[in-house]
């Protein structure tokens, strides 16, 4: 996560995790964001990922952001109105 500058990971692993590895996500600590506070470093199972259970991450897309105006009608493109001199 250091070396490519993530803010936030996901390890996702076949069995239970350890203790060690539960401590180490633990100390990476939490990560303040737009859309809140979510965990660093989070540890899940393949059996959590099969059952539903979904990662504390943030929304990829910012719903207050709004999209840019694509204007559709045919007099408001661009070199519609030279027609008219």
């Amino acid at each position: 996560m250091q070396r490519d500058k993530h803010s936030l990971g996901l390890f996702v692993c076949a069995g239970l995790p350890t203790r060690g590895m539960e401590e180490e996500a633990a100390a990476h600590g939490l990560a303040e964001m737009e859309f809140g506070r979510f965990p660093r470093l989070q540890i899940f199972t393949l059996a959590e990922l099969f059952r539903g259970v979904k990662p504390k991450l943030p929304p990829l897309v910012s719903p207050n952001r709004r999209a840019a105006r694509v204007e559709t009608r045919a007099s408001h493109q661009p070199g519609a109105q030279a027609s008219l001199l």
